[in-house]
């Protein structure tokens, strides 16, 4: 979990690890994660932006997560808490590292594509 945040952040240990890509062993075994949208090449990426598009995809889904109006007032305050906790764990970075990773991957067509469906300021 601490080179999940790290490489997220931009933290220490970001840089030698992150751009580290899987091994033909690791690839034969490494299976796209289920997500809101198809990423075949996602496999073959470096490192930092597997973990990057992951975690901006559950951020992103928080961020949608709707509060639920008509539910019992402590229910709909709990789950407000859940959803703010989220958004505060998984997207603070995201901005900084979006554009960090489009201008280090811009000759990567496949990257470009997958960076490219992200809103670049989510950020307040």
């Amino acid at each position: 979990m601490a080179v999940f945040l790290a490489a997220f952040a931009g933290g220490a240990g970001a840089q030698d690890e992150g751009e580290r890509r899987l091994s033909m062993p690791e690839l034969s075994l490494c299976e796209p994660p289920q997500g809101p949208v198809e990423r075949p090449d996602w496999c073959t990426w470096p490192q930092e932006v597997r973990v990057y598009t992951q975690r901006r995809d559950e951020c992103d889904h928080w961020r949608g997560e709707p509060v639920p109006e008509d539910a019992d007032p402590a229910l709909a305050e709990d789950r407000r808490k859940q959803i703010e906790q989220a958004v505060a764990e998984l997207c603070p970075g995201a901005d900084a590292q979006l554009l960090k990773l489009k201008r280090k991957y811009r000759k990567d067509a496949s990257i470009m594509r997958a960076l490219g469906g992200y809103e670049a300021d989510i950020e307040p």
